[in-house]
């Protein structure tokens, strides 16, 4: 009797430690964080920070009019060059610090490097390219509840416009020419980020 009881009070026992060990969130636990590409899905406690990397690259092709695939020569009624691909490499640097239990502060920097492959109308291809630093990120991530196994926290950020709109690049038609918007490496804009988070 002894050698089944035994064992199963333990394991009560080492169940109901993880249960109150457990009554609070934690970014300590592999399942405590969201994948690496959601931002801002945890906090931390005060005086604790965290440094990271990531890596994003993204491939576009093909040409769209409203919801509609379009050919090389619809587009060419338009305009004299037509993008046929391209790629964007993005490096995210960013940081969190703990300025106390219920405050946590974070900045993201990233570095930007485009390619596209285009098309003139009279059949020429050629390709331009861009790279430097983009808009500058900073946020707030705001505790406002952490009980049960349950937490909620707000984010609050606004996206710096500090990457450079005067990429340029030489053309079949002109040298030195103004690199189109998907070129440029930032939004040109001071944009405003506002979001809850709830984890349970």
């Amino acid at each position: 009797m002894n050698k089944f009881l035994i064992p199963f009070l333990g394991s009560i026992l080492l169940c109901s430690n993880m249960m109150v060990a457990q009554d609070k969130w934690s970014s300590n636990r592999a399942d405590g964080h969201a994948p690496i590409s959601i931002m801002g899905d945890h906090t931390h406690h005060k005086g604790e920070f965290m440094v990271s990397y990531r890596y994003m690259p993204m491939w576009m092709d093909g040409l769209i009019e409203g919801n509609d695939a379009i050919e090389n020569r619809k587009a060419f009624d338009n305009y004299m060059a037509v993008p046929q691909d391209m790629r964007m490499d993005m490096h995210m640097l960013g940081a969190m610090y703990a300025v106390c239990n219920r405050v946590i502060l974070a900045g993201i920097l990233n570095y930007i490097d485009n390619d596209m492959d285009l098309r003139s109308r009279m059949g020429m291809n050629f390709t331009t390219e861009s790279s430097g630093f983009g808009d500058i990120a900073v946020n707030a991530l705001i505790n406002f509840y952490d009980k049960d196994r349950q937490k909620i926290h707000a984010n609050l950020g606004v996206s710096i416009p500090t990457g450079d709109l005067e990429q340029s690049g030489d053309t079949p038609t002109m040298q030195n020419a103004r690199l189109a918007y998907p070129m440029q490496l930032g939004s040109g804009t001071l944009d405003p980020s506002i979001g809850v988070t709830y984890l349970g």
